[in-house]
């Protein structure tokens, strides 16, 4: 049988491998009096050989085999150059007792450095918990720590959080089914050097917990090898839809994601913000909403999404007009989305992924789009709306989708005057996108080739509008007005720029022609460019 300082030196050896410090002697909890039968408070135990590792600058506190009962009204202190080890995260367990005043099992010390958490399971006993909502494992304000082999579930509110901590690693850790999320990375910009920089976790899985699976509110954070599946269990309180594998609230800098599942959540799979946010080879399936999401609120810049798989995603059947789609952006400048596999490969009555792409809103721009598969789904392979200047879009190949889903964009390229009190033919002599040949740019109209439900959007840039000036905009089919997409009265001055828009939807059969007719009761100019557009697409 394999002795218990066999285990103690191979653990040690590990860690210092890993070049994590520890000092001092090993302090095996039971030579203090813990019991380890589930049953027997250890607490008095567990307190005594933490302030034995703070009086001695350091050392290492053993669990051997149990399950560690802990109670009281603090947390368990652990100081610098300190290790706390098990000999595996289902062997060696420290459980919360019930009602425990304390609902924070291990606290690192403040300012600590070189601590090691390795080989523990820690239960959080959720259920019977009636104190304050807390961490299971806090540090704050930390350095050089090292977290590995461990297991943390039931947790009453956050299974680990790290504020304001430097240089770490989280490897080969589970987090599930905590009250909150089961990990949580924290920075605060006041409070250098400690902003919870340069954050590694690997092979992490955090499933089944009742928000997101990580929170990321630190810059500098490298995410690899790791699974974040089946969050957003329940979100208390209300007013959210579901939570994310991986979330940040804040805007933040450098989050790199790599060889990561977020699969089954119910909200996103990745939903961040930031500046030098990069997702890699990573694959986001079955969320109910969009597979990865790129939040605006804040600009984002500098934004790499690479080789990921985004399929089957959009499950959620709420009518709120969140992105359903594979990758979606908003408000974000600067992205280059490369050798993605964006796709819904259940069949046509079932999909629910509704864009391999989509930007949310009008707003961003030096979108570069290349190389990648978007494959069959649910509306069309893309969708990259107009006022997102500075497009490269090429090699993004979807035959299929484009055949079954015809779409078409096109912009004015030359001023046009439209008479007093007259509907006169708006002429798109520009296409931006249209793979099927659905457009016609010589006589700027679409002829329907395949039958359905088409969406229909026009948008016009009037040049000097005048005050109360009515302006119209329509849909003609086969030469005959059939919806009107806006009447407006614009309320611009004799120097300024207007701009009339609508959206309509309708059924059109194959061999119609649609085009679009403006009015203006004072004689105007509409003005080239991508503000004057006319889009079509089959949504049904």
């Amino acid at each position: 049988m394999v002795q218990a300082t066999q285990l103690i030196a191979q653990q040690m050896r590990l860690s210092q491998e890993m070049g994590r410090a520890w000092a001092g002697i090993v302090y095996n909890v039971k030579d203090y009096g813990a019991i380890g039968d589930g049953k027997h408070d250890d607490t008095e135990a567990l307190y005594k050989v933490s302030s034995l590792l703070k009086q001695n600058g350091g050392g290492v506190m053993f669990f051997p085999k149990g399950i560690f009962l802990k109670s009281g009204h603090t947390s368990i202190i652990i100081p610098s150059n300190s290790m706390v080890m098990g000999i595996g995260s289902e062997t060696s367990i420290i459980k919360l007792a019930d009602a425990a005043k304390s609902t924070t099992v291990f606290q690192i010390d403040n300012f600590a450095t070189d601590v090691t958490l390795i080989g523990i399971g820690i239960d959080g006993n959720r259920a019977n918990q009636i104190e304050e909502r807390s961490y299971s494992i806090l540090a704050y304000r930390a350095s050089r720590l090292h977290f590995e082999r461990m297991s943390v579930k039931n947790s009453y509110y956050i299974g680990l959080g790290l504020s304001n901590c430097y240089m770490s690693t989280v490897r080969s850790c589970s987090f599930e089914r905590s009250y909150h999320c089961g990990l949580w990375v924290f920075s605060d910009i006041n409070e250098q050097p400690y902003i919870s920089s340069y954050i590694n976790i690997d092979d992490v899985d955090a499933h089944y917990n009742d928000l997101d699976g990580i929170i990321v509110d630190a810059n500098d954070v490298n995410i690899t090898n790791s699974r974040f599946n089946y969050n957003g269990q329940d979100v208390h309180g209300g007013g959210a839809l579901g939570a994310a594998g991986i979330y940040s609230e804040k805007h933040i800098k450098n989050l790199n994601i790599s060889n990561t599942t977020c699969c089954f959540n119910t909200e996103f799979g990745i939903n961040v913000h930031g500046e030098g946010i990069k997702a890699t080879n990573s694959t986001c399936e079955n969320n109910a909403l969009a597979g990865i999401y790129i939040r605006g609120g804040e600009d984002n810049e500098n934004v790499s999404l690479s080789n990921n798989t985004c399929m089957n995603n959009g499950t959620s059947d709420t009518t709120i007009p969140y992105s359903k789609a594979g990758i979606a952006f908003q408000q974000t400048f600067g992205i280059t989305i490369m050798g993605n596999i964006c796709f819904d490969d259940r069949p046509d009555i079932s999909k629910t992924q509704t864009y391999g792409v989509e930007s949310v809103d009008d707003l961003s721009s030096n979108v570069h789009m290349v190389g990648n598969h978007l494959l069959y789904n649910k509306v069309e392979p893309e969708n990259v709306r107009y006022r997102t200047f500075s497009k490269t879009i090429v090699g993004n190949g979807s035959p299929m989708v484009d055949d079954y889903n015809p779409f078409a964009i096109a912009i004015k390229s030359t001023n046009q005057a439209i008479a007093a009190g007259a509907l006169t033919k708006v002429l798109f002599q520009t296409e931006q996108k249209d793979k099927t040949g659905v457009y016609d740019k010589d006589n700027s109209r679409a002829v329907i080739y395949t039958a359905g439900t088409y969406e229909v959007q026009s948008s016009i840039a009037w040049d000097g509008q005048a005050v109360g000036n009515r302006t119209i905009l329509d849909v003609y089919v086969n030469g005959a007005q059939k919806e009107r997409l806006s009447d407006q009265t614009l309320g611009g001055s004799t120097s300024s720029d207007s701009l009339s828009s609508g959206s309509v939807v309708f059924d059109l059969i194959a061999g119609d022609v649609v085009e679009i007719y403006a009015y203006s009761t004072n004689l105007t100019n509409i003005k080239p460019g991508e503000l004057s557009r006319f889009v079509i697409r089959k949504v049904a």
